[in-house]
């Protein structure tokens, strides 16, 4: 079995509870909060701008 490759600090992964933990530069810890981009928007990559049409 190869090590496993050192993360670069901010890195984020599922462990095995299938928690989110992100890396800090020096240990994995639980990552209870995602950043805020600034925006109403609950999904990421949603133009604002564009009107969607009813299915």
């Amino acid at each position: 079995m190869e090590p496993e490759e050192q993360p670069e600090a901010g890195s984020v992964r599922l462990n095995d509870d299938n928690e989110v933990e992100r890396y800090d530069g020096a240990r994995w810890q639980p990552y209870r909060q995602l950043p805020d981009d600034g925006s109403d928007n609950l999904l990421r990559g949603e133009d604002p701008d564009t009107e969607r049409e009813a299915t």
